[in-house]
């Protein structure tokens, strides 16, 4: 009914990705982003993002979940944004928002898991040991936490750290 409505170019691209026509989804979030505005609600901008995100344009998605997303508060909209940012390269701005979480908040599990991987990732394997240590402190039977440690643990040659863990599930096994 209105082309320069902001919702209805969101609904128009929903119903693409529906019919397999993602090129023609992206087009028509590109042309809600166009039309964006100081004015813009955070109904209309949130929308965007979603369905940015949901297509995997990552970059799209961050440049708008920042906007709308407090960095210093750990909640859906700040998870969104660091995975956009890790999505779409911006691994600095991710690991700076998980760094400032972790310090506001103390070891939280997704800020640490993704701290942890954009660490291992730039090849900071100590650093990255360290972030998976500080949440195992606290959280020491985190089976998902204690698998990236050790595949941590794996890339950076500490097989005594490995055997550890891996001594630990066979002693979990034969109990079971």
């Amino acid at each position: 009914l209105d082309p320069t409505s902001i919702l209805n170019l969101v609904d128009a691209a929903r119903i693409s990705k529906f019919y397999g026509k993602k090129e023609n989804a992206i087009s028509l979030l590109k042309d809600a982003n166009g039309y964006i505005n100081d004015y813009s609600s955070f109904k209309q901008l949130l929308a965007v993002a979603n369905e940015f995100y949901s297509l995997d344009d990552f970059e799209n998605a961050a440049n708008i979940y920042e906007k709308i997303a407090n960095k210093d508060s750990d909640s859906f909209l700040t998870r969104r944004l660091v995975i956009s940012y890790y999505r779409s390269g911006k691994t600095g701005q991710a690991l700076q928002i998980c760094q400032s979480l972790r310090k506001k908040y103390g070891p939280l599990k997704y800020a640490s898991e993704m701290e942890s991987a954009i660490y291992e990732e730039i090849g900071d394997l100590n650093e990255a040991k360290k972030v998976c240590q500080e949440y195992l402190n606290l959280f020491p039977n985190d089976f998902d936490m204690r698998l990236r440690q050790a595949v941590i643990n794996l890339h950076s040659n500490d097989l005594k750290e490995l055997d550890n863990f891996l001594n630990s599930l066979i002693d979990i096994n034969n109990k079971n």
